[in-house]
């Protein structure tokens, strides 16, 4: 081996420490359950959030948006202190000036407080869509992750059951023009009235108190703790064998609870939406009343809700509202419905210029300032008439053209020393293989429209 100075034979061993692999085995990664979107990833997320956006916005919704960061107190009202992602799953943290904060787990809460803020005593109905990152610590998996992104809608102000069936609707709209809508089955259920849902749970306590051994231990603390609805939605084999025989929420249910439920599946039939009464269905937290839904499939394997919503009048007061405020709305998981829009062949989105730029010259030759400059005007006055261009630069005209080829362009754009002296543009056909020449860069965009 060779010999090494006195400060250089250090280095072996310091790459060797448990800290110096430690460092290199995180630096070139990102952190636990997160992930990068670069490419076609990033073009097919975009393409959702493009498509929710056209979907929101032809319902009338407008776009807003909260911050990643909010008060945690801000969570453990509407999600409660006891709930998993409040106890086990927020990112939370003590601010320097001594607040708890935290990373938002999901876009209601948030959205409701910038809202209350907002409007005052207005009563206004008032339409809400957003977009961005929410945050969880939990098991990494396909289709979960701990940074993960969403869409969602929120109406504010109506009770009426044409609300619901509005937001129902959109939601409908945004997975078929995602193409996936035929692959998803719409379940829907109500909680009744407020009143309708507290008898409810009375009921729901003392059946399960009464097959408290036969529950899991995790059901037994959501008994404990008063929230028996939380129940009906257990994954554990053991607690879906008791579920079975609970109680209904219809056969508590008060007649008008029934009727406005009837009049939403009635407009969704009206539309010719296909959907599916499951009574198990149902939102744990309190402030959740009459309609609850999903859209599942079973394309995604245990993973098979790909948007829920429901409504929560409730919400507010918890927030400190001095009265209810009618609210409703739904959310969706990003990263799943591009799981889902693979599952089932929906083409990705593309992301090819139209027009790729090709000068004619080699590093280091005499033209190269002139035509790297015309070239420069001339991809700018493309994009001037909202043409995408892409430069080509390779250092070798064979590598440029090349590369051309490959971009996904259908045209090239093609300039020399020749070119530059004349005042000339050629336009080559990727396809096709025909080349002209023309005069200026207008021409060049009649050229290209017209095709």
């Amino acid at each position: 081996s060779k010999m090494l100075c006195g400060r250089c034979a250090a280095w072996p061993a310091v790459l060797r420490s448990p800290a110096t692999r430690r460092a290199s085995s995180t630096v070139h990664r990102p952190v636990r359950g997160t992930k990068d979107c670069l490419g076609s990833t990033f073009l097919r997320m975009q393409q959702i959030v493009d498509a929710f956006r056209k979907s929101a916005s032809l319902h009338g919704y407008e776009e807003a948006s909260t911050p990643i960061i909010e008060y945690s107190d801000l969570f453990q009202r509407s999600l409660g202190s006891e709930s998993d992602v409040v106890s086990k799953e927020m990112f939370s943290f003590v601010d320097l000036d001594g607040s708890k904060v935290c990373l938002r787990p999901e876009g209601t809460a948030g959205m409701l407080r910038a809202v209350m803020s907002e409007r005052g005593s207005s009563s206004a109905v008032q339409r809400v869509a957003y977009a961005g990152p929410m945050f969880r610590r939990e098991r990494p998996q396909k289709g979960r992750y701990r940074q993960f992104h969403q869409v969602g809608v929120e109406l504010y102000s109506s009770g009426a059951a044409a609300a619901d069936a509005e937001v129902i609707l959109l939601a409908c709209s945004f997975l078929d023009s995602l193409s996936v809508c035929a692959h998803t089955t719409l379940e829907l259920n109500t909680l009744g009235s407020f009143a309708d849902r507290t008898e409810y749970s009375k009921r729901l306590t003392e059946y399960f108190s009464k097959h408290k051994d036969s529950l899991s231990a995790e059901s037994v603390r959501r008994l404990e703790t008063g929230h028996p609805l939380r129940i009906l939605d257990s994954k554990s084999e053991a607690d879906k064998q008791v579920v079975v025989g609970a109680p209904k929420a219809w056969q508590v249910m008060g007649a008008p609870a029934r009727q406005r439920f009837d009049r939403i599946r009635s407009q969704l039939d009206a539309c010719g939406i296909q959907h599916v009464v499951n009574d198990t269905l149902v939102r744990g937290l309190d402030y959740y009343a009459h309609t609850v839904w999903e859209f599942t499939t079973s394309k995604l394997g245990s993973q098979s809700t790909v948007l829920a919503g429901g409504r929560y009048d409730g919400l507010a007061q918890m927030l400190g509202a001095s009265a209810e405020l009618p609210a409703i709305g739904w959310a969706a998981g990003v990263e799943r419905l591009a799981l889902l829009m693979d599952a089932v062949g929906v083409e990705a989105a593309q992301s090819a210029p139209a027009v790729a730029l090709v000068e004619i010259f080699e590093e280091g030759d005499a033209c190269e300032r002139a035509v790297s400059a015309r070239g420069q005007e001339v991809a700018q006055l493309l994009r001037g008439h909202g043409l995408r261009v892409d430069r080509m630069l390779a250092p070798s005209v064979k590598r440029k053209f090349k590369d051309a080829s490959s971009s996904g362009a259908q045209f090239a754009v093609i300039l020399g020393e020749s070119e530059v002296a004349a005042g000339s543009i050629q336009v080559k056909d990727l396809r096709s293989g025909e080349q002209l020449s023309v005069g200026d860069v207008r021409e060049v965009v009649s050229k290209l429209r017209a095709s």
